[in-house]
């Protein structure tokens, strides 16, 4: 089952996103702290749920969701959300579901396991402006700086299948480059590192980082390329590239995704970038 999470508050939304992460049976396609961002993740992605978080303003909360769900469909959506009477999961003439935050972390996998049941009868056939596993690898890869003979080399096919896959993947995102197509889709998620062992163990401690790394990141951030970054500094893109290599070493990470997601968990880069 395919998730996509939404919180106002980014430390929730991250955090929510990780430990969906984790369980058996559940994918997270994305987590996102704006509105917009949500209805994009859901268009790109078309996950089968949406836990949305709506303890600030739950009025407000279901106002947006009517907004979002105009301009892209997601099968079910579950709200979080303050104690409800009866302290018991509801459900409205829409089929969204209010869930109280005193049911728990296994309160609300059970209800996203029955919502992944009733998903089954309701998956549209027809996704053409999905974006595939793929597609998120390669867009994954190239937002590290890796060239599409170096991609093709990792995922063992042709440099012109990695070209198709980048042409489909601004087709879908609207872009024409592949700095802004990072650009577009760093806001959403989609590319973070996901949770497990080792991923938790790199969260424990990040060596100093020097202003050039942190630049590096900031840049890296809004889609840069090492090309771009290199023109920034006024250095060579072979500089650049060992730049990162060493802070992929410090972060204990091996692509620029997996970077940007450990640098917004500890706060590394402002908010929304």
């Amino acid at each position: 089952m395919t998730v996509a999470v939404h919180s106002a508050r980014r430390l929730v939304s991250e955090a929510l996103s990780w430990c969906l992460a984790t369980q058996p049976g559940l994918s997270v396609v994305g987590h996102t702290q704006q509105w917009a961002q949500l209805a994009s993740l859901c268009r790109l992605r078309q996950p089968d749920t949406a836990v949305v978080d709506a303890s600030a303003d739950l009025d407000g909360t279901i106002g947006q969701l009517r907004w979002m769900t105009a301009r892209s469909s997601v099968n079910s959506i579950v709200i979080l959300c303050d104690d409800l009477p009866g302290d018991d999961v509801t459900q409205d003439n829409r089929g969204w579901r209010y869930f109280p935050h005193s049911r728990g972390l296994s309160g609300l996998l059970a209800l996203l396991n029955d919502c992944s049941s009733r998903c089954e009868t309701s998956r549209a056939v027809a996704r053409s402006a999905r974006l595939t596993e793929r597609e998120v690898e390669v867009l994954a890869m190239v937002g590290s700086g890796l060239t599409a003979p170096e991609i093709a080399d990792r995922l063992d096919i042709a440099p012109r299948s990695v070209e198709n896959h980048k042409r489909r993947i601004y087709a879908k995102l609207g872009t024409h480059s592949q700095a802004a197509a990072v650009g577009a889709i760093a806001p959403l998620g989609i590319l973070d590192a996901r949770p497990n062992s080792v991923a938790d163990s790199r969260l424990a401690a990040i060596p100093g980082l020097s202003r050039r790394e942190y630049e590096i990141l900031k840049l890296s951030s809004h889609g840069s390329s090492v090309r771009q970054m290199a023109t920034t500094f006024g250095v060579a893109p072979k500089t650049v590239e060992a730049q990162l290599s060493l802070l992929y070493r410090k972060l204990n990470v091996h692509n620029r995704a997996q970077a940007l997601a450990v640098a917004r968990a500890h706060g590394l880069i402002p908010e929304g970038q």
